[in-house]
């Protein structure tokens, strides 16, 4: 989710994901069960690839109190993660809200097929690139 809201924004932008600092936006996805410096898949990498975005150098960090407070949005990929999450942060309720527009989980495809990777990446992709669109920057 990262890597395609980063590309989107410097699409959106007209600079590089990794000039989107330069124009005051910070990208950054946390887990809620996440370990700090974990590596992508084979799988996700491949699907990134497929989409003209390198996902070699993510690594994963748990959600922090730190990150919550400075986000001014948060998207959640799932209800319970947004549950977790307003539970031990509770003013970040109004900032956090789910990705998919019609409240629907979008599932981790972690262990699946790469065809469940490719899934994933569109619903993502669905999901972020309008919401980019209706942001004020």
């Amino acid at each position: 989710a990262e890597a395609i809201c980063r590309h989107a924004l410097a699409r959106r932008l007209g600079c590089a994901p990794e000039r989107l600092e330069d124009h005051g936006v910070i990208v950054m996805s946390a887990g809620i069960s996440a370990t700090l410096g974990g590596r992508p898949t084979r799988e996700a990498v491949e699907v990134m690839r497929s989409m003209g975005i390198d996902l070699d150098p993510h690594e994963s960090q748990p959600v922090s109190a730190q990150l919550i407070r400075h986000a001014d949005l948060i998207w959640a990929m799932t209800r319970s993660h947004r549950n977790a999450i307003v539970q031990q942060w509770p003013d970040a309720a109004s900032r956090c809200e789910l990705l998919c527009a019609d409240a629907r989980d979008i599932a981790d495809p972690i262990g699946g097929p790469l065809e469940s990777y490719e899934q994933c990446a569109a619903q993502l992709r669905a999901e972020i690139e309008p919401r980019i669109e209706r942001l004020e920057l």
